[in-house]
């Protein structure tokens, strides 16, 4: 419905040398409105990331994320930053990974298949496959049963 509705707007109220730059121009506002930064979103849909709730969600244009994925509300996923020189790493994310809200999952971390990351957790470590992961820096806390 949206793209139908980008395009009726492009194509009748706007000539068409300025199609792109509207087109653009709402994609963007979305991006505003909703707080989020997500570059490859697309790619990301494609493999069954689900947002529950999309605001305020930050995901770098390198990070790997698995299939059928949640994400939560206020989530960032992204490098650490830092000298020029140094390399920047991004975290992997496997397959049925649930990270809750406000998490922060930085550097170069994996997250491993049907893992559980608790709200408000900051993630600097690897997490093994089918664990839960919470606390400030994470920690374990138990075993995900219902994988």
């Amino acid at each position: 419905m949206k793209k139908l509705l980008v395009k009726l707007i492009c194509s009748f109220v706007i000539g068409k040398d300025r199609r792109k730059r509207v087109r653009n121009m709402l994609i963007n506002r979305g991006r505003i409105r909703n707080s989020c930064d997500i570059p490859n979103i697309k790619r990301y849909l494609r493999n069954g990331l689900i947002m529950r709730h999309p605001v305020g969600i930050v995901i770098s244009k390198n990070v790997e994320i698995g299939r059928n994925c949640t994400v939560y509300q206020n989530v960032t996923i992204g490098t650490k930053h830092g000298g020029s020189k140094v390399e920047r790493l991004y975290p992997v994310i496997g397959n049925n990974v649930r990270i809750y809200a406000g998490s922060v999952v930085v550097g170069d971390v994996s997250i491993g298949d049907s893992s559980v990351v608790g709200a408000n957790s900051v993630v600097t470590k690897d997490i093994p496959a089918g664990e839960i992961w919470a606390g400030i820096p994470a920690r374990f806390i138990g075993k995900n049963e219902s994988w």
